[in-house]
């Protein structure tokens, strides 16, 4: 089974970051929350309250639950995506930015040879790698911390790296983890359009990275 995570990493505690998130996503709506002792507890619990809805059942009442997690990694604020947006997002992740200086987005899955890293600071994109099957994509100013690493060659275990070289635990390293569990309800009202999770499905061409966190 390969490697499959991602996650958004801001300089903060947790309160604040979780104060935060519907602020930066003001289309979601809190349902409930639950305060959990590990990633896998976090994983079991998002499983029951997930609620998928089809494009034929979206309405206005019946919006369908996605859920993320948030834990506290050092002096790392870290929210789990598993919606497939989120650590993609790039304006919301600028406007993290804005408010805690500096934003970071991971993604890695392993079995599609996907990685990805952003840094965001002060509302700007200044630096962003981007690696699908082999193919390299870099943009802005290397971080300090990519020192001593081959973004040519940028993949999972280059990601560990520059995790911990952030200060950042590797995911497999936070299971034990103290997690909060948040389930949410997007109140974008799409009318005859699809709904969220089938806009993600087609949201990008079959040449564009797309990823799935957990």
């Amino acid at each position: 089974m390969g490697t499959r995570y991602g996650f958004i990493a801001v300089t903060s505690d947790l309160d604040p970051l979780v104060s935060a998130f519907t602020e930066v996503w003001p289309r979601y709506e809190l349902t409930e929350s639950a305060t959990l002792a590990s990633v896998d507890d976090y994983l079991l619990w998002q499983k029951q309250h997930t609620k998928f809805v089809s494009a034929n059942d979206w309405s206005p009442q019946n919006t369908g639950i996605e859920v993320y997690g948030c834990l506290q990694d050092g002096a790392w604020a870290v929210l789990l995506d598993s919606s497939y947006v989120l650590c993609a997002d790039d304006a919301a992740l600028a406007r993290l930015s804005v408010k805690f200086g500096q934003c970071l987005s991971f993604v890695v899955d392993s079995g599609s040879t996907t990685a990805s890293f952003m840094c965001f600071e002060n509302g700007a994109l200044v630096r962003s790698i981007d690696s699908v099957e082999g193919h390299i994509r870099l943009a802005g100013v290397p971080v300090p911390e990519e020192a001593g690493l081959n973004m040519n060659a940028y993949g999972a275990q280059d990601a560990e790296v520059l995790q911990r070289k952030l200060g950042l635990r590797v995911v497999t390293e936070m299971l034990s983890t103290t997690v909060l569990a948040m389930a949410v309800t997007d109140r974008t009202d799409f009318g005859g359009t699809l709904g969220p999770s089938q806009a993600r499905e087609q949201a990008l061409p079959d040449n564009k990275p797309w990823w799935k966190l957990w």
